[in-house]
């Protein structure tokens, strides 16, 4: 599989703590579609959401999404939008 990927973010342009919002776009080619149930050769992608760092922990909640839609994506709910919540912690 060929892929290529073009993105791009926005972030605040703090430092320390990462705090904000923050969001990307980008475009994905897939050489053999077909073979990956994909409807297309290239989908779009992106992303809004906002990230915070809370005693030591980096907290963000995202909604996602793709141009997708379910007959598009190996008829499963697979590219459907979806809210993501993460924690982690740096060591």
């Amino acid at each position: 599989m060929v892929s290529l990927i073009v993105s791009a973010s926005l972030a605040s342009a703090q430092t320390q703590p990462a705090s904000g919002p923050d969001s990307t776009i980008g475009s994905q080619y897939v050489e053999r579609f077909t073979n990956y149930g994909i409807g297309n050769n290239n989908y779009w992608d992106w992303q809004i959401g906002i990230s915070a760092s809370v005693y030591g922990f980096d907290l963000s909640f995202a909604y996602v999404d793709t141009n997708l839609g379910v007959a598009g994506c190996g008829n499963t709910m697979n590219c459907d939008a979806r809210a993501l919540f993460t924690v982690s912690k740096t060591f």
